[in-house]
């Protein structure tokens, strides 16, 4: 596309010009990164991912997770990320907290970093905020929905590795969207995080 800056009234057109790039991503306009996988299991070994889905490099001191346990409507945990994150890349981010600390190698080699707020259990909520605006959520803030986590079909977010859907491109705050983005996988199941 090109844009001219143009005095109709005379016709003349300046030669100056201002070049727009429309990027688009699997068909529809690039959107925010997102949580791509949540590891919750009865152990140590949790783990959560984001997924930046556009073709820039993002600057993650922008971007904030909170975590919300046991129906808590106020965060009682908070982790501001750092660096930089590559056009389709991910962000692993593995527990830290609660006196136990994720031992499993894999998950190890797959991290970013460690932090209590991937010390989560099935019933807490997870937040993803930008410049302090919720832009994407796993569970419902202010909600404890029990210890069997809130029920997706035939699973839930209680001992279950969730990972989105491959045609998922955009972050959502509402759970009865998101609920139905994910791919269920057991526990264990420690290879998708990192993947890209």
């Amino acid at each position: 596309y090109e844009i001219r800056n143009c005095d109709w009234s005379s016709d003349v057109c300046s030669s100056d010009l201002i070049e727009l790039n429309v990027v688009m991503c699997n068909g529809v306009g690039c959107s925010q990164l997102y949580f791509s996988e949540y590891m919750e299991d009865t152990q140590a070994n949790k783990a959560y991912e984001i997924y930046n889905p556009t073709p820039f490099a993002v600057d993650l001191s922008q971007y904030v997770v909170n975590l919300y346990t046991n129906g808590s409507a106020t965060p009682t945990a908070t982790f501001t990320l750092s660096g930089t994150l590559n056009p389709n890349d991910t962000y692993v981010v593995i527990s830290n907290g609660n006196g136990n600390p994720t031992t499993d190698a894999t998950l190890l080699a797959a991290a970013d970093t460690n932090d209590v707020t991937a010390a989560f259990n099935g019933n807490d909520a997870l937040e993803l905020q930008y410049l302090g605006t919720s832009i994407d959520v796993i569970g419902v803030i202010g909600q404890d929905p029990g210890p069997g986590g809130w029920i997706m079909g035939n699973t839930s977010t209680s001992n279950h590795d969730l990972v989105r859907r491959p045609e998922v491109n955009s972050p959502t705050t509402d759970w009865t969207i998101s609920a139905g983005q994910w791919l269920s996988f057991t526990p264990t199941t420690y290879t998708n995080l990192g993947a890209q």
